[in-house]
């Protein structure tokens, strides 16, 4: 575990994400923008999108002058850690933590 987060993950959620960003690919996927949208379905099936995350690279940010692996390792683990620590607050996580297939299910695409 490079960056000392324990998460419990799920194995689905795990694979399609393997599958929306191909280790030898994610810079070019995210510099195209990458969209996350959680939804939630009641057992009536009415949907509703609670949640809608885009993900971009801006290359012009880029600074060449910073030593890359330990820079990016460094900001990597802030990012992830602050990506936790928002993603808790959110709607979307408070219902994960409360779903039950007989009221509604979570979804993301």
């Amino acid at each position: 575990d490079w960056f000392n987060l324990q998460i419990p993950d799920s194995p689905e959620v795990n694979q399609a994400t393997k599958n929306a960003l191909p280790s030898d690919r994610i810079l070019e996927t995210i510099k195209s923008q990458l969209h996350v949208e959680i939804s939630v379905q009641t057992e009536d099936g009415d949907e509703m999108v609670l949640e809608l995350w885009t993900l971009e690279l801006d290359e012009t940010q880029f600074d060449t002058s910073l030593k890359a692996m330990n820079t990016v390792y460094f900001r990597m683990g802030i990012l992830l850690k602050s990506l936790i620590t928002i993603t808790r607050i959110t709607p979307a996580y408070h219902l994960s933590r409360k779903q039950r297939t007989e009221s509604f299910t979570i979804f993301y695409r």
